[in-house]
């Protein structure tokens, strides 16, 4: 028996049940500039308002060390508190542009990057900032100190071979070979720069613990007053922003409100002015917004490419038999997730995005088996295979499924998906950050999860989810030909020759059933008319979540 749909989006970064109540307060690129997230021309025109409190929908229980979290959640706090080297332009979303950096160059054989930082910077505590901060930063994530778990990070190991400061206001990063994807990994959203003074204090040999509120120092344009975790993050104006026309704002609240009818209520009233990422609108409810309320709101739809699923613990029984493992695939009905959880609004979520046509395309990849919607073949070999293994309807095998606490989800559609074919489940119910810390030490069969890819790029799902030393993959799956091959892709700068390698890649990943890939949805951002300078990302990946340009037209 199935449900209809009452979640939105379950462990995709759970909103806290804790209710909240809150006061409504009213260097040049080498990078080419792209059009397709410009501002528009009225609020290019507008003359902006200093002053005011912005408030914005959005998980808060999340941990202080910016780069501990995976979840974009966590974003929409960092990136008002800590800059990265390159951004994207918070106007002109897929522009890379100066961010600590004011501006770089490139040698002539793409090894080497040198970075001129900003002189005189200056953390909201009034600490200096500078080079040392930027190579510790960096350094930090090539080795997390206290084997500490990085997880959007892979795509500087992959590919940083040293960072050095040779003087005072330059920084040179060295790379192993040239890769066409290494502006889009430096200007990601998660490579956060953090003062080294703070990070020193949790890095020590033997240390390793979390921040707290009073330590976290940062030189964006906002500084941190307060942090309760399930309910509010609060910021204020930093004075000593190195853009000093910006921030307009004077304050900025992410709060949390536990459950979708209650955010869809705040922003209705206006009490919210943003919606939270993930946790949007579905479609119908957009319209119904938009008839109601007209010009006042303006929602875009939003795909947020990535990597949704579960993953299958390959090193431990049962799930290294990979006969259970594919049965498991290939059981599993997406048209069931995508109906019952995603109003059919779903997109096939890997190996690779299928908006990159010059690998595969969403189209291609529904013909896949257990991607395709006729079953018939799917289940028949599910039930042959999970025979082979052992196992069947009077001999069932049991597998432990680590899961999030909001219903229904995929948790429950696996388990009705398995049971014709002998396989049970065992569902744990657990917060995210216990859940979090399962993964990390692989005490799982089965881990549902669900990350976005940082940039536009393969490379961010090959370093955040599919390299050994990825810190999203959880079982540590490795494949010595996809790594012969990764090691050939990533040097290709062709994108014609790049392209069936990937594909190649792309199969033996999709072969091996450790990533058992589900869907991932399209968004309704929305935000109140009078949110003026702010310009949602169309696809999530293209972001800087700073709200420095942001002012409110009231």
């Amino acid at each position: 028996m199935y449900w209809r749909r009452t979640a939105r989006f379950p462990f995709l970064g759970v909103l806290a049940v804790t209710a909240l109540a809150f006061s409504m307060a009213c260097g040049p690129s080498t990078a080419p500039p792209a059009s397709s997230s410009s501002p528009s021309p009225e609020a290019k025109a507008a003359t902006p308002k200093r002053g005011g409190t912005l408030v914005q929908l959005q998980s808060t229980n999340i941990q202080l060390d910016a780069t501990r979290n995976a979840s974009y959640n966590a974003l929409h706090a960092y990136g008002q508190i800590h800059p990265t080297l390159l951004q994207y332009s918070p106007q002109e979303r897929d522009r890379i542009e100066g961010g600590v950096a004011a501006s770089w160059e490139v040698s002539p054989d793409s090894l080497t990057y040198t970075f001129k930082i900003r002189e005189g910077l200056k953390t909201y505590k009034g600490k200096p900032f500078g080079t040392e901060d930027v190579v510790y930063s960096i350094q930090r994530a090539l080795q997390p100190p206290n084997k500490i778990p990085m997880p959007r990070t892979g795509c500087l190991r992959a590919v940083v071979k040293d960072v050095q400061a040779p003087n005072a206001t330059t920084v040179v990063i060295t790379l192993k070979d040239r890769s066409a994807s290494f502006l889009s990994c430096i200007a990601s959203p998660y490579g956060f720069i953090q003062p080294k003074y703070v990070l020193e204090e949790i890095d020590g040999p033997g240390k390793g613990r979390a921040l707290k509120l009073e330590e976290v120092d940062g030189v964006g344009p906002f500084k941190l007053v307060k942090h309760t975790p399930g309910s509010l993050f609060e910021f204020e104006r930093n004075e000593s922003y190195f853009k000093p026309e910006l921030p307009y704002l004077d304050k900025v609240q992410i709060v949390d409100i536990p459950d979708l009818s209650s955010q869809i209520a705040a922003f209705r009233t206006g009490t919210a002015h943003i919606t939270a990422t993930f946790s949007t609108p579905s479609h119908s409810e957009m319209e119904s917004l938009k008839a109601e309320l007209g010009d006042k709101v303006q929602f875009i739809e939003a795909v947020p490419p990535g990597w949704r699923g579960f993953q299958a613990n390959y090193r431990r029984a049962p799930l290294n038999d990979k006969r259970l493992r594919e049965a498991i695939h290939l059981a599993l009905n997406r048209q069931d997730i995508n109906a019952l959880l995603m109003e059919n609004e779903g997109k096939i979520s890997a190996p690779y995005q299928g908006s990159w046509a010059w690998i595969y395309s969403y189209d291609e990849m529904a013909q896949w088996p257990g991607y395709r919607k006729d079953k018939t073949q799917d289940l028949a070999r599910a039930k042959q295979l999970v025979q082979e293994a052992g196992f069947g309807p009077n001999n069932p095998v049991t597998v432990e499924v680590s899961c999030g606490t909001e219903t229904p989800d995929e948790c429950e559609i696996l388990t009705e998906n398995l049971k014709p074919i002998g396989i049970t489940t065992r569902l744990i119910r657990e917060d995210t950050n216990t859940r979090l810390a399962r993964a990390q030490k692989g005490d799982f069969d089965l881990y549902p999860d669900s990350k976005g890819i940082a940039f536009d790029d393969p490379e961010a799902y090959n370093g955040d989810y599919y390299l050994p030393s990825a810190g999203l993959n959880f079982v540590k799956w490795e494949n010595a030909e996809w790594l012969r091959l990764y090691e050939q892709q990533r040097r290709e700068l062709d994108q014609a020759k790049r392209g069936p390698i990937l594909r190649q890649m792309g199969k033996l990943w999709f072969e091996d059933y450790v990533f058992l890939a589900t869907l991932r949805i399209s968004t309704h951002p929305g935000h109140w008319s009078f949110v003026k300078g702010y310009v949602p990302p169309p696809t999530l990946v293209h972001v800087n979540y700073s709200f420095e340009n942001v002012w409110l037209d009231k």
